[in-house]
């Protein structure tokens, strides 16, 4: 529920576009991914490496977006706890 109420106040505060950048760049990665995992499985594909990178990319963004909601969901609790 807190991760909800905290991406809501992200989007009315910031229109959500950082938010929807990344998350829109993280599905774009993994789509890239089992786009060449199709094409290698189906032989269209010989060299193997550019289906290795993409997989690493997809993993990569996909570990990045992870931290950054972390990230934000820890400032959001830590924001809540404050006394005002």
């Amino acid at each position: 529920v807190g991760n909800i109420r905290f991406a809501a106040a992200v989007r009315a505060d910031h229109g959500g576009h950082a938010a929807v950048e990344i998350q829109d760049g993280t599905v774009g990665k993994r789509f890239e991914s089992e786009k060449l995992n199709a094409a290698l499985a189906a032989g269209r594909i010989e060299d193997v490496s550019q289906v290795v990178v993409a997989a690493q990319k997809a993993e990569l963004a996909l570990q990045l977006t992870l931290q950054l909601r972390n990230r934000a969901t820890s400032a959001y609790q830590e924001i809540m706890r404050m006394q005002v």
